[in-house]
């Protein structure tokens, strides 16, 4: 339900639903099955557990309740209490994540979840071109990023891919994970799933999830070893999904009345304006504005606080978003937090980088593909550590234990 964000069930969003889930599976496998923790994680449960502690000493401190917008959907308390309710599940999805492969359920678990790529993919597909011709599709039930109703139109030379989010962004960055797990297969079916979850993310026409699926894949091919036969395939499949991905956008561009126009084209048609203006011509200048005008102190104001002070400075109506979880860090936890934040993301980033340099094992590289994509998301699209970087997290931690290697060398053994 993670990927269902334009609707509720009643006044509760199903991804709000989805994480309360996911929170309540780590609890109940903590108490009655638990596993140990593993290294790789243990940076997040630190910055976690010091983000939430500092955020509720910083609220005591001061009243940042009169701050709340004319337009915030929910009081304070409420609203800070869900700034902690969003760390917990994404802490929560991690482990687990971390706890089906210790059980033995990596396969199906990664399955599963490009599966639900791969459902979600033919949805925005469908969206996409209902929005266009006026066919029916699913009433959205939630409320916009801004506060109003959805919009599914964008300032961009065409139509974007929306899906079942809020922000074609948002499904952008949701499928990295999905895409990069469909790599690990072979055959024609396999290379199915990789062009339509492919041609879903370049149909949003994220910035930040289209180059963070490039980078993301550069630096996991880097790590391998190109002479081994199955990374060459995996580079072949990559390359394939995407040529034939940009030819499902141009048919499907040409089918709904957008042109002939290619998707480099119009990227290009985006990154070119940004070179020539900076950051002030994307279209999160008035976040840009505001770091201008107000730099991070060294010491924040906890998490959500900086955000409520973010739209008193600009006189907004919403409670509006850094759209990068490093300025909200930097706003909300100050210097020390980015320091801790750093610390958290990097360790797994290098642990993974030296196994693959060793083992040439390609399912790490494609999850640490995966793991720097998400780390360019957060730099331009999220600004929250979620549940889907969570499952990313908790993958990877699983691919790099010593657990994951036992397998792998009991094979070699017998051969």
């Amino acid at each position: 339900m993670s990927g269902l964000q334009a609707y509720t069930l009643g006044p509760v969003p199903f991804d709000w639903i989805a994480s309360a889930g996911w929170i309540g599976a780590a609890l109940t496998l903590l108490v009655y099955r638990p596993v140990g923790i593993p290294k790789v994680m243990l940076g997040f449960v630190l910055f976690v557990g010091v983000a939430v502690a500092f955020t509720a000493f910083a609220s005591l401190q001061g009243d940042y309740s009169r701050h709340m917008p004319s337009m915030a959907s929910n009081p304070y308390p409420v609203y800070m209490a869900l700034r902690v309710f969003v760390l917990a599940a994404f802490l929560s999805a991690g482990y687990c994540a971390w706890w089906l492969c210790k059980r033995a359920r990596f396969e199906i678990f990664a399955g599963a979840i490009v599966f639900v790529g791969v459902v979600l993919s033919a949805l925005a597909l469908y969206i996409f071109i209902a929005q266009v011709v006026g066919l029916p599709e699913p009433p959205r039930s939630r409320a916009g990023t801004s506060g109003a109703e959805q919009a599914t139109t964008f300032s961009y030379a065409v139509h974007r891919a929306i899906g079942t989010f809020r922000e074609p962004s948002h499904l952008a960055s949701f499928l990295l994970l999905p895409l990069f797990l469909s790599l690990r297969g072979k055959g024609l079916a396999s290379l199915a799933k990789s062009v339509m979850i492919g041609s879903a993310l370049l149909l949003t026409g994220s910035l930040t999830g289209i180059f963070g699926a490039v980078i993301g894949l550069v630096l996991g091919a880097g790590s391998l070893s190109v002479r081994s036969p199955r990374v060459l395939g995996i580079v072949v499949t990559m390359l394939g999904a995407l040529a034939l991905g940009s030819g499902v956008f141009v048919l499907v561009m040409a089918l709904t009345g957008g042109g002939q126009a290619s998707i480099f084209s119009i990227l290009l048609d985006r990154v070119l304006p940004m070179l020539e203006g900076g950051a002030a011509a994307s279209n999160r200048a008035f976040v840009y504005t505001y770091v201008a005008s107000h730099p991070p102190a060294f010491i924040g104001v906890g998490l959500g606080n900086s955000n409520l002070l973010f739209a008193d400075a600009l006189n907004l109506k919403v409670i509006p978003s850094f759209s990068s979880l490093y300025l909200s860090v930097a706003y909300g936890l100050g210097y020390p937090g980015i320091a801790l934040l750093a610390y958290a993301l990097l360790a797994p980033v290098g642990h993974a980088f030296l196994r693959v340099r060793r083992s040439n094992e390609v399912q790490v590289a494609l999850l640490l593909s995966a793991y720097v994509g998400w780390m360019v998301a957060f730099a331009a699209q999220a600004e929250e550590l979620n549940v889907s970087f969570g499952l990313v997290l908790g993958l990877l931690a699983w691919q790099t234990s010593k657990s994951a290697r036992a397998p792998l060398l009991a094979e070699a053994e017998g051969s």
